[in-house]
């Protein structure tokens, strides 16, 4: 059995130079040293900083690839031009294509033939002692961790608040608790304080830990006329 040791070389630390200093590099003028003083910017910060902004990039692109390869894009959107929009459609699309919820969901709102919805993941949270002093009516326990806009809802400028109030007899709160789908009509604030009514179905996520005895849920915010 072969055992492999290695170490890394630590960074040299940058020395701060006076003029007195004996140990400085010094060149001469008129007899007398001259410090050279040290560069203003750290070559290899900079390096690092554009290295590690450089990788997120490519994350990025490789994520992108990595979608396009597992759901193409035609193939998808004959699949929804077929079959329709919706939650119901998820799982279906999942075995298909042998990809994640999420991926699949995100890969639908990203569709140009999307309605004006929103797909979000809504997770339960603990409000702080400050927000439910603040909070009147009791704080709102219920967040978006994140959310994908259509083309749709980005064109008509609305965006869900990142804090949902729900009513005890929403169906976010029926499938966080009893962990299957729910779906139901419900008023939502907006980011800009305007209230509209969604269709919202909503589908537990099992992979997930659940927080507080409730499930992750990924719901489809779709605009109701």
């Amino acid at each position: 059995m072969i055992a492999l040791k290695c170490h890394f070389a630590p960074y040299p630390r940058r020395r701060r130079w006076t003029k007195g200093s004996p140990t400085c590099v010094c060149g001469r003028v008129n007899g007398s040293p001259k410090p050279r003083a040290p560069p203003p910017y750290d070559p290899w910060l900079i390096a690092q900083a554009l290295g590690i902004r450089c990788i997120e990039v490519l994350e990025r692109l490789c994520d992108a690839a990595a979608l396009e390869m597992m759901i193409p894009e035609d193939h998808f959107r004959a699949d929804l031009a077929r079959d329709g929009f919706g939650g119901d459609r998820v799982v279906e699309l999942c075995r298909r294509y042998r990809a994640g919820i999420e991926a699949v969901a995100l890969r639908m709102v990203d569709s140009v033939d999307a309605p004006a919805c929103a797909g979000a993941l809504v997770e339960h949270v603990r409000p702080s002692r400050w927000r439910r002093r603040q909070q009147v009516g009791g704080a709102p326990d219920f967040a978006i961790s994140y959310a994908a806009y259509s083309a749709r809802c980005r064109q008509q400028g609305w965006f869900l608040a990142r804090q949902l109030a729900l009513p005890k007899t929403s169906c976010l709160r029926s499938a966080a608790r009893s962990g299957k789908v729910a779906t139901g009509r419900e008023p939502l604030a907006l980011l800009g304080g305007d209230v509209h009514t969604f269709r919202i179905e909503a589908l537990p996520l099992a992979d997930r830990p659940r927080r507080r005895g409730r499930s992750a849920v990924l719901a489809f915010f779709i605009q109701s006329n």
